[in-house]
């Protein structure tokens, strides 16, 4: 008996299928978010502690509108006791994608609300409650695509300015806002 073989060359190795990348996020969203604001600028230096609940629509491009309410903001150092702030501001912004699942957040928005507490001997305004303006900017921050449909977002600082008309001295509140928020895509 005689034994055979058969050169076959070199083998070629298994193609490699290209990677999928994931269908953008996007539709309509809802979520919160958690933040402190280790400045907040009224008259004097205080400290601010912030929550907000947020729906919105994200484009495939990652184009964003929302409504964040913040039913719950707290400042520390602006009068005898902590004020508390109502506000709710519509914004509009881009997520750009840096990477795979992760963008750079910028988002602009205007809104309003009210200020509650004790009168502050530190601003020159009739006492609470008290309407005011809102404008925010968030121009630091990332957001971090964790599944299919969920977002976290970690900003800071996101800078806001509230005015107060009804003051006497049309007085401003400077707030930076470092937080982290959740979405998750309907």
């Amino acid at each position: 008996m005689q034994n055979i073989c058969v050169d076959l060359g070199p083998v070629a190795p298994e193609p490699v299928p290209a990677q999928k990348h994931r269908e953008p996020i996007h539709g309509a969203f809802v979520g919160g978010s958690l933040g402190i604001a280790p400045l907040a600028v009224w008259g004097s230096a205080g400290l601010g502690l912030t929550s907000s609940f947020r729906v919105g629509l994200q484009t495939r491009d990652g184009w964003q509108i929302a409504l964040d309410a913040s039913p719950g903001t707290l400042l520390f150092g602006q009068g005898p006791a902590a004020l508390g702030l109502f506000d709710a501001v519509v914004t509009g912004g881009i997520l750009v994608r840096l990477d795979e699942g992760l963008s750079w957040i910028f988002r602009l928005g205007f809104g309003g609300g009210v200020i509650a507490g004790a009168s502050s001997p530190y601003y020159a305004a009739p006492p609470p409650p008290l309407g005011f303006l809102e404008a925010r900017a968030d121009l630091f921050g990332v957001a971090l695509r964790t599944g299919h449909r969920t977002l976290f977002e970690f900003t800071g600082p996101s800078a806001r300015a509230i005015l107060f008309p009804s003051s006497l001295n049309h007085d401003l509140l400077y707030m930076l806002v470092i937080g982290v928020a959740f979405d998750r895509f309907l």
